[in-house]
C-alpha cells in the first residue's frame, strides 16, 4: 500500500490492484499522480484487474491548473503534457483488464483516464467534459470516442460541453449505477471479472473490436504530437 499523502493509495488483494485518488486538490491530476498511475498500470499482468476509482466529491478535476501555469511560466508544458500522455497511455495499453468507477465530475484528463478503461461504471449523477481546447491543446477526441462514440466525442471536443451518465450510457460506454452503490458495483465487476477464465479474458481483450485499443492509442499519440508542434 502507498500512502495517501501523495494524492493516491493503491492497494492490492490477491489479483485486483485499486488505484484510488484520495480526494485531496479535487484529484486534480499532476506530475506525482500521472506517474505513480503510469509505473502502477504499465506493471500489471494480463491476468490481474486495475480498479481506479476516487474519494471526494469527484473523480478528478483533470489537469492541476497551477501545475500547468508553472509548466507555462518555465517553458516545460510538453513535458508535462508528455507526463499526462504517459499515464492515460498506460491505462489504455496496460496488460491487466482495467475498470473505472466515475463519481461526481470527470474532467479532460480524469474523463480520458475513464475512457481509457476497459469496462465503466458511473454514478447516476456523475458527468464528463473536455475542455482541452481552452487550454489550446486540441487532443483526447481519439480516446474520449471509446466511451461516446466518434460524432459525440467531436461535439464534445470542440464545445467543452458536459455529458450526463445517463448521456454516456446511451451511447453504450458506460454502465450507471446509484451513486450510493457505486462501489459495490466496482467491486462486484471486478470479482467477477477476476472469476472468469483469466487466460481468455485477457485473449478477449486483445482481440475484441478490431484493434480499437491501438488504434485510439495511435491517434492519442497524433493529437498529442501535433499539440506539442503547436505549443511550441
Amino acid at each position: 500500500m502507498r500512502s495517501g499523502e501523495h494524492g493516491y493509495e493503491v492497494t492490492a488483494s490477491g489479483d485486483l490492484v485499486h488505484f484510488r485518488l484520495d480526494g485531496t486538490k479535487a484529484n486534480a491530476l499532476g506530475a506525482e499522480r500521472y506517474a505513480a498511475l503510469t509505473e502502477v498500470a504499465a506493471s500489471l499482468r494480463p491476468d490481474q484487474v486495475l480498479l481506479l476509482s476516487s474519494a471526494g466529491a469527484n473523480f478528478s478535476a483533470g489537469q492541476d491548473l497551477r501545475e500547468f501555469a508553472a509548466a507555462q511560466a518555465a517553458g516545460t508544458v510538453a513535458e508535462l503534457l508528455r507526463q499526462g500522455t504517459d499515464a492515460v497511455l498506460s491505462v489504455l495499453e496496460s496488460p491487466a483488464t482495467v475498470v473505472a468507477a466515475v463519481r461526481g465530475a470527470a474532467v479532460g484528463g480524469g474523463a480520458l483516464l475513464a475512457a481509457a478503461a476497459d469496462v465503466v461504471l458511473m454514478a447516476d449523477d456523475s458527468r464528463i467534459r473536455l475542455p482541452e481546447l481552452e487550454l489550446g491543446m486540441p487532443l483526447g477526441a481519439s480516446v474520449l470516442e471509446r466511451l461516446v462514440g466518434g460524432p459525440a466525442s467531436r461535439r464534445l471536443m470542440l464545445t467543452g460541453a458536459w455529458a450526463t451518465a445517463a448521456e454516456v450510457a446511451s451511447y453504450g460506454g458506460a454502465q450507471v449505477v446509484a451513486s450510493s452503490e457505486l462501489d459495490r458495483a466496482a467491486t462486484d465487476t471486478c470479482e467477477a471479472l477476476l472469476a472468469a477464465d483469466r487466460g481468455a479474458r485477457a485473449a478477449a481483450r486483445d482481440l475484441f473490436g478490431d484493434g480499437e485499443r491501438a488504434a485510439a492509442a495511435l491517434g492519442y499519440r497524433a493529437e498529442v504530437a501535433a499539440t506539442i508542434e503547436r505549443l511550441g
